[in-house]
């Protein structure tokens, strides 16, 4: 299984979705690679204190961004980042095909 984004408004929902995603997962024989998965908060608050979360006895690291499906998603919500990275990939796609 890859490529999941869970999104809950608190933090007791998104629990209990992993919970039950992780439990669907062993029941197909599938495993959920704790080093490859993160966590994100998205939130107005400025005065959060980020920290790893943990979930059926396994912690999950915080994170506050993430590439998903090709674009950038960044707990501020900004869109700057991911149109610097997407100029990035063009320039890099001309250079590398200039002698074409």
């Amino acid at each position: 299984m890859e490529d999941v984004v869970i999104i809950a408004r608190m933090q007791k929902a998104l629990k209990e979705t992993f919970i039950t995603i992780q439990k669907e997962a062993e029941r197909l024989g599938l495993i959920i690679n704790t080093n490859k998965t993160k966590y994100m908060q998205v939130t107005r608050k400025t005065n959060i204190i980020k920290q790893d979360i943990e979930v059926a006895g396994k912690s999950y690291e915080v994170v506050n961004q993430f590439i998903y499906l090709g674009s950038q998603i960044n707990s501020k919500n900004l869109v700057k980042e991911e149109i610097r990275l997407g100029i990035r990939a063009g320039n890099r796609s001309l250079f590398a095909n200039k002698n074409f």
